[in-house]
């Protein structure tokens, strides 16, 4: 049987952070290469710190069970903020810089919308 709340685990990080690794090979390999990983405002909420390092660490079965007596949103914030850590904290190793897919002054285009949240963007990333 499905848990909608637990499965957002396994949708919004697990199968985000599973597409990006794989991926990688032909980011590597490609002219121009991209991948967006979507964020969301509701990363602002109070994060639940224990329940991220289960989704950091990479233990999708911990996670769901820690997940159980959580409420919706405290599952989907959660989710969003440990993908932007695994984001920025991936996008600045070797391996994955090295292949240009989050390098240079274009790797960051910034909405209306988005300008006006309170982010901090580094110098390289300055919206246009």
């Amino acid at each position: 049987m499905l848990d909608r709340g637990q499965d957002t685990l396994s949708v919004n990080y697990f199968g985000a952070v599973t597409t990006l690794v794989s991926l990688h090979p032909l980011l590597q390999g490609g002219e121009a290469p991209r991948a967006v990983a979507i964020g969301s405002v509701a990363a602002y909420n109070p994060p639940d710190e224990p329940l991220i390092a289960l989704l950091l660490a990479g233990d999708e079965a911990a996670a769901r069970a820690a997940a159980a007596d959580k409420d919706g949103l405290t599952l989907y914030s959660a989710t969003k903020i440990a993908l932007s850590r695994w984001c920025r904290a991936t996008a600045i190793t070797p391996e994955w810089a090295s292949c240009s897919t989050l390098s240079g002054p274009d790797w960051l285009r910034l909405g209306s919308t988005a300008r006006r949240l309170p982010i901090q963007i580094d110098a390289d990333a300055s919206p246009r």
